[in-house]
């Protein structure tokens, strides 16, 4: 690279290539990361068998790849708000059942269980909107900059003339 140049970063090159679309559902994901799953799916999808030259295969495997991150993604991830209702109504009824045997072991264990679930949950939805938002950031900007500039410009205006 010259002493002049430097390279774009990712909201860059969006910013500047404006009639280039972008699925913000189509980024990867870092949460994918945290899942113990995803690995094997990806590695079982990317091993499947085709026949075609090197270039070419990287790009078909990629585009099938595509496909099933999207069907896996909304499998695994979507509904969180929904599992951690149904979640907490089982904590409630299983601390009801506490009240009435108060020492049962099973019921302590499952009720350790289920808030072990509840956290990984919390936790699971807290991340996605933290990348979601960060996502939006990265291709859109901070949404209160633009509010800023014009109400600038409008003063700025008003008190010249």
């Amino acid at each position: 690279m010259d002493a002049g140049t430097r390279r774009l970063s990712f909201a860059e090159k969006v910013k500047a290539n404006a009639s280039m679309e972008i699925d913000v559902s189509e980024l990867f994901r870092k949460i994918w990361l945290e899942h113990n799953q995803f690995m094997n799916m990806l590695k079982l999808r990317w091993n499947g068998p085709m026949c075609d030259g090197p270039i070419r295969l990287v790009m078909r495997k990629l585009k099938r790849l595509k496909g099933t991150l999207k069907v896996w993604h909304k499998n695994t991830y979507w509904g969180t708000r929904d599992k951690i209702v149904q979640a907490n109504q089982s904590l409630k009824d299983i601390q009801k059942q506490q009240e009435e045997k108060s020492f049962d072991v099973q019921l302590h264990l499952q009720e350790v269980d289920t808030e072990k679930l509840i956290s990984n949950l919390m936790h699971t939805e807290a991340t996605m909107w933290k990348q979601r938002a960060c996502i939006k950031e990265e291709l859109k900007g901070d949404r209160n900059s633009g509010y800023s500039l014009n109400d600038t410009m409008t003063q700025a205006s008003t008190k010249a003339t």
